[in-house]
């Protein structure tokens, strides 16, 4: 927890080294940044571009960059160093406890998830994966969060894994764990997600990572 938000996490490699990522960046005014990501490919390769986009992450973070500005010096940083060719989708967002507010950019994430106001929406903000493109721009939105918002960050191994019968897990799938569940904890919720799409998926071996974020408003 941090002034004003709880915050869970869910994390399920396809294979022993995983793509995906998740980190946080904590400032002495209470502010958190937030980022989830996931590196093209799987195994080792991927697991070292994904260490690589953290270190270059934690990097910058000793400065507290807007998200848009952080996804451009991330973006640059990493197509000097590309490593075989992969690139990373990355959502990084910051937390303001001060103004309440969430601040977020999307760099080839799927839309993340608010349950707000009694129902579940899409926060439409997209972007260019990072290492694909020299001095891309990326877009910023900013939202104001009310005690019991939720907001869940994900991959796309959550939406995208299938089941026996060749069926995805979905959005609706997921919009609808997080409004039946919107009452629990950060963590209880991304535990049920993750639990949902094991169940949907079943003896299904797992083609992708998987990888979430939820944050939870609550009042102070």
């Amino acid at each position: 927890s941090v002034r004003g938000l709880h915050v869970g996490v869910g994390y399920e490699p396809a294979r022993t080294l995983g793509g995906d990522l998740y980190d946080f960046l904590e400032y002495p005014d209470g502010a958190l940044g937030i980022a989830v990501g996931d590196v093209s490919g799987k195994g080792t390769a991927a697991a070292l571009s994904g260490a690589q986009a953290i270190g270059i992450l934690r990097s910058l973070g000793r400065r507290r960059y807007a998200p848009h500005e952080m996804l451009r010096l991330m973006n640059d940083a990493l197509c000097r160093k590309k490593i075989e060719a992969h690139f990373i989708s990355l959502c990084y967002a910051v937390w303001d406890p001060r103004r309440r507010e969430l601040r977020l950019s999307n760099a080839g994430l799927p839309y993340p998830l608010i349950y707000q106001r009694g129902k579940v929406e899409h926060i439409r903000v997209a972007g260019v994966p990072l290492g694909l493109m020299d001095a891309t721009q990326y877009e910023e939105r900013a939202m104001r969060l009310y005690p019991g918002d939720v907001v869940v960050i994900y991959s796309d191994g959550v939406v995208e894994s299938t089941n026996r019968r060749r069926g995805e897990f979905g959005q609706d799938r997921l919009k609808r764990i997080i409004a039946e569940n919107r009452r629990l904890g950060a963590g209880k919720v991304a535990e049920m997600i993750l639990a949902s799409v094991g169940r949907f998926a079943r003896r299904v071996m797992p083609q992708d990572d998987r990888a979430l974020v939820v944050l939870k408003h609550f009042k102070e």
